[in-house]
């Protein structure tokens, strides 16, 4: 399991926070809305969308992350994203740079699906050369037989819908 240091992580990766407000615009928050920040890390977004008017619940695996969002006042928690306890509980869920640290992708795709209310979304960045990745592209394309296969196994019995991927620029070289 990868560990995690705040103070490390601020130092080297605070630009990801930064490069992860094109995301929350992707999201397009609205005030009022419950939303799940999956691997919040230290708390930098979680805050942002908590100031766009939302009620933000953040989770993430470390410890040593979560004290840090909660030092900033975030709403954050130890929990496991492959094994999230809520059930219909989220207008959306939003995770930025975490999704492909973890390690089972059917199980934190299916943990999300649980977590969003049934009319939810899920907007997520992360590595294009991920697992993550190719879960979620399979279920892109729902003409596929593959796809709607998958999507059985996950136990999304009515199917994801309007799925849209954007690659990055590193994607598109």
């Amino acid at each position: 399991m990868q560990q995690w240091d705040p103070k490390q992580y601020a130092e080297h990766a605070r630009f990801v926070s930064e490069l992860g407000m094109p995301v929350v615009e992707l999201l397009s928050p609205q005030p009022g809305e419950r939303i799940l920040d999956l691997g919040c890390g230290d708390g930098i977004l979680t805050i942002k969308l908590g100031e766009r008017g939302c009620e933000v619940v953040g989770v993430d695996s470390s410890p040593a992350m979560v004290a840090a969002a909660r030092s900033l006042g975030a709403n954050a928690h130890v929990i496991d994203g492959h094994r999230l306890p809520f059930v219909g509980e989220f207008d959306a869920v939003f995770s930025n740079a975490a999704l492909h640290w973890m390690r089972h992708p059917e199980e934190v795709i299916s943990s999300v699906w649980r977590a969003l209310k049934p009319s939810g979304r899920f907007v997520g960045e992360f590595v294009e050369d991920s697992a993550m990745f190719h879960r979620l592209s399979l279920l892109s394309k729902p003409h596929s037989p593959r796809a709607a296969l998958r999507c059985r196994i996950l136990g999304f019995s009515q199917g994801l819908r309007n799925i849209e991927i954007f690659f990055s620029l590193k994607g598109l070289r």
